[in-house]
């Protein structure tokens, strides 16, 4: 279901994820079901994760990236290792957002 992920910077109030889906899995996602199917299966994973993890080891939440990451956007190195300040840079306007939000799953 994942093809990439990352745990970004600290300094926010609270730890997340950041994930990519699945590259057969991406062109589907405008489908509600389908898009429901799978924010229900990564709070599954969130939930999991979380329960053998200490609190302050605790994901707050997992947010889905809306396009991929790639050599071409910039995001990954030609040796396709991934550029965490770049993407880090690219939702910094958006994170409050998603603690706003207070779900399991944010949607980028």
């Amino acid at each position: 279901m994942i093809e990439l992920s990352l745990v970004p910077r600290v300094g926010q109030q609270a730890a997340y994820a950041m994930v990519v889906p699945a590259e057969s899995l991406r062109p589907r996602m405008t489908d509600p079901t389908v898009r429901a199917e799978f924010a229900q299966e990564i709070a599954a994973v969130l939930e999991r994760v979380n329960s053998k993890a200490a609190d302050y080891e605790q994901l707050k939440m997992t947010v889905v990236a809306h396009a991929p990451w790639s050599i071409d956007n910039g995001f990954l190195t030609p040796t396709m290792k991934i550029k965490r300040n770049r993407i880090e840079a690219s939702i910094d306007p958006e994170v409050e957002k998603w603690f706003a939000a207070k779900g399991p799953v944010a949607w980028q």
